[in-house]
C-alpha cells in the first residue's frame, strides 16, 4: 500500500490545463505524464488543424487573412484547453477511486 499517495482535488486539476507547465504537473501527479503529453500535442493539432479548415473554407479573398484567424483562434483555443481538462478530470477521478480503494480495510 502506497501511503505517499493522496486524493487530488479534480477541480484544482482542471485549473492547471491552463498553463502547460502545471498541467504537466497535474498530468504526473496522478501518473499519467506521457498521456498528458500526447493529450496537449492532440489539442494543440486539433487546434491548428480547425484554424486551417475554418480559413480554407471562408477565406474570400477580399479581406485579410487575419480577420479570418482572430475569428478562429478564439473557438480553437477553447477547445483546445477543453479537451485535457475532460482527460485530467476524468483521469482525476479514476486516481481518486484506486486511492480509496487501496485505502480500505481488508475484512
Amino acid at each position: 500500500m502506497n501511503f505517499h499517495m493522496k486524493k487530488v482535488n479534480p477541480n484544482l486539476q482542471c485549473l492547471a490545463i491552463l498553463f502547460i507547465p502545471t498541467g504537466l504537473l497535474a498530468f504526473k501527479r496522478i501518473g499519467k505524464f506521457k498521456l498528458g503529453i500526447l493529450v496537449y500535442l492532440l489539442s494543440f493539432v486539433i487546434m491548428y488543424v480547425g484554424i486551417m479548415a475554418y480559413m480554407f473554407l471562408t477565406w474570400d479573398h477580399k479581406t485579410d487573412i487575419i480577420t479570418y484567424g482572430s475569428k478562429s483562434v478564439p473557438w480553437m483555443g477553447l477547445i483546445s484547453t477543453l479537451i485535457p481538462m475532460i482527460f485530467i478530470r476524468h483521469w482525476s477521478i479514476q486516481f481518486n477511486k484506486k486511492i480509496e480503494e487501496e485505502q480500505k480495510p481488508i475484512r
